[in-house]
């Protein structure tokens, strides 16, 4: 009899000392979750180990990487090259932007040649016109399009108020819809098509870049 009630005392203790460390775990994982930290490694003894990262130390996002739409260059993505790299980088990209722009004022200049039907028939024909949208344009992070236009060509500059150019691009714009080729200060490319809203002043659309294999949402204002 005395056995017996010493084997389930025993027995009762053991679940004591699973149940509270239990209790403990499961507290301690329902109030990270709540805070926002993500789990890691922390030691609990013979029940194993559970770790828990500090808010905000997640891995930054990387080209097009993040929530809803984005730029080419996720702002949180650039901060993370150094100072003294980025600066060479963006050198390279504004070489590559004056390049673009000499091509523009070459193609302004460049005279239109008609035929001799064409030009008897000009005085009837609607003249196309390209949608205008030469400006800066603005998304939901901070960061600006520059975009510079002659015609249906265009240059497009990508620019962080506190990190400096982030990519170029240049393109076309039939009717309502932008095709872009773009580079970045992440020392990748990819191609961008976005439509035109009616009234001018939104751009939305999708990039792909050719070096991560992200596809992304991109939305401008002006």
């Amino acid at each position: 009899m005395g056995s017996d009630g010493g084997t389930s005392g025993d027995g009762k203790a053991k679940q004591m000392l699973w149940i509270i460390p239990g209790s403990l775990l499961a507290l301690l994982v329902g109030y990270t979750l709540y805070t926002g930290q993500t789990i890691e490694e922390i030691g609990l003894g013979s029940l194993g180990s559970v770790k828990f990262a500090k808010p905000g130390n997640t891995p930054p996002p990387a080209i097009g990487e993040g929530h809803g739409t984005t730029p080419i260059v996720h702002p949180d993505a650039a901060k993370q090259v150094d100072q003294e790299e980025m600066a060479r980088r963006q050198a390279e990209l504004e070489a590559k932007l004056r390049h673009m722009e000499e091509a523009l004022k070459r193609s302004e200049a460049r005279p239109v040649r008609r035929a001799p039907e064409d030009e008897a028939n000009e005085s009837s024909a609607a003249i196309p016109r390209h949608m205008n949208i030469a400006g800066t344009w603005h998304d939901r992070t901070g960061v600006s399009w520059v975009i510079q236009q002659t015609g249906n060509a265009v240059a497009v500059r990508e620019f962080n108020p506190l990190l400096g150019v982030t990519a170029v691009g240049q393109g076309s714009i039939s009717g309502h819809e932008l095709q872009l080729t773009y580079q970045s200060a992440m020392q990748t490319n990819g191609q961008a098509s976005l439509m035109i809203s009616p009234d001018g002043r939104n751009l939305s659309g999708n990039a792909r870049d050719n070096v991560t294999g992200v596809s992304f949402q991109l939305m401008f204002t002006r």
